[in-house]
Formats: C-alpha cells, structure tokens, sequence
C-alpha cells in the first residue's frame, strides 16, 4: 500500500499518524487540498480484496449494505472464530462463537455457503460450550484410540446401562455375586448319583473342584471341564489340578477317579 504522506498536498508523518493524512482544503475553493484520485480507491479495493482471499472467495458483484449484503463480514467471519452473525454467509468448516446467557458456545460449519441458524444439526456442529460449571465437549468420536491409563466414574452397585464399566465396578459386580460359604461341601466321585449332581433350578452355582490324579475329571453335562492351574506336587505323588466353573440351573456336574468338589451360590442380582 502507497503511504497517504506520498500524494499531493497530504499531510506529513506524525507520531500518531505514522503514513501521513490526506488534508482538507483551507477553504472552500482554495484547491489546496489533497485530491482524491483513482490510486486511492484501488489501494483500498485490494486492501479489502485481500482479506477475501484469506477467506478464499472473490468478489461477488453485489454492493456491500448495512442489511444483507456483508461479503466481506462474511469473509472475516470465515477467517477465524468470530462472533455469529445470521447475516453472514460461511464456508464449510469456519468456526463461529455464540454467546447466550453467560455460555460460551463454538460451532463449526458442517456446509459450504452456509446461512443456517445454529440450531440446523445438519449445517452446525455444537463443539464446545463453556459456562460456570466448566468445559463440555461435544465432539463424537468413532472408536478413538487411546493410550495410557484412561480413567472414568465408577458406577454405582448394580447399574444397567451403556455406561462404561470401570475395572473397580467389574470387581466389585464380581465380589458382590460370589459367595464364600459352601452349600454342598466337599462332592466327591463316590457321592454320584447314577447321572451325577443336578444344579437346582433357582439359580447359578461356583463349583470349585480339586483332582488328585490325572485320572480324575470334572463333567457337566457330560462335557469335561479343564483345570487351570496344575501344581506339581513336593511329595512326587502325583500331579493335583484346580478348577473353578459356573453351574446352570439344572446342569449335571459328574466327577471320576479321585476329583472332589465344592459348590457355592453365585447370584446374578
């Protein structure tokens, strides 16, 4: 841009006025003025054409007013956050800052010339909004990665819903449902029934089974359930395996060889 000091009868460079003034004339009819000339006029055209082409948009052949016709507002606005005006128009992704009883909302445009309300869902996107209580953040994510330890609010007992279960609440879910004390202690082989111990209908059991030989197994319903934690014992007698597995109502747990077993009520309320 040309500085205002460098035309004709313009005022020269000041401490408040680093790039100089244009002056009036004197007097009417004086001609001592400084004259307006076509120079002036493109030097501030292109001044404002370039905060267009920040925006990326061109002229658009309409004179600017104080009602409708707001290219270049709509230019600023689209530029960086500003304050919304439903009088502009804006690009897709500007971002735009409403204020509205003391809350602070960021909205993002989901649409190219765009002069929807914010209340259209499917021209604005509600990012944040930040009030006395604090940030919100309103921003979906599709399977995010995380990393690190991530943290939530442990449910409350017994909760029911999409909300995400922490390691605390699966714990404490689990240890509310197992209960320690025995209702048929120590089932060995020899205690079978022709078709074995058949669970009660009223509910779940723990059934926790202890096998003194590799020839002993635990069975529901005719399937063999696995150990799951072999200890070799000191005495060399003979491997001794551990395990534990939920009982259905009405399963049928069969033992053989020299497995015993213990089971336990395990509720599921």
């Amino acid at each position: 841009m040309k500085r205002m000091s460098s035309y004709e009868n313009a005022q020269a460079e000041t401490g408040d006025l680093p790039f100089g003034a244009f002056s009036n004339e004197t007097s009417a009819g004086s001609d001592d003025g400084t004259t307006i000339v076509a120079e002036h006029l493109q030097d501030l055209f292109y001044a404002l054409y370039q905060v267009l082409q920040l925006a990326g948009m061109t002229p658009n052949g309409s004179l600017e007013n104080g009602n409708q016709s707001k290219q270049f507002l709509s230019a600023l606005s689209n530029i960086a956050p500003v304050l919304y005006n439903n009088t502009a128009t804006y690009n897709k992704n500007a971002l735009v800052v409403y204020v509205y009883n003391d809350e602070i909302n960021l909205y993002k445009s989901l649409a190219a010339s765009n002069t929807a309300s914010l209340s259209d869902a499917t021209k604005w996107k509600l990012l944040y909004k930040i009030n006395s209580s604090g940030i919100f953040c309103n921003m979906s994510l599709s399977s995010p990665a995380l990393s690190g330890t991530p943290t939530a609010p442990t449910a409350a007992a017994g909760t029911n819903t999409t909300q995400i279960a922490t390691t605390a609440f699966v714990k404490n879910a689990f240890s509310s449902i197992v209960s320690s004390t025995a209702i048929i202690p120590n089932y060995s082989a020899g205690q079978n029934a022709p078709n074995g111990f058949v669970a009660p209908s009223n509910g779940w059991l723990q059934c926790r089974a202890r096998l003194d030989s590799y020839q002993s197994h635990v069975y529901i319903n005719g399937v063999k359930v696995f150990a799951v934690e072999p200890v070799w014992l000191n005495d060399w007698s003979g491997w001794q395996l551990y395990g534990m597995c939920l009982i259905g109502a009405g399963q049928t747990v069969s033992l053989d060889g020299n497995a015993a077993a213990t089971f336990y009520p395990f509720t599921t309320t």
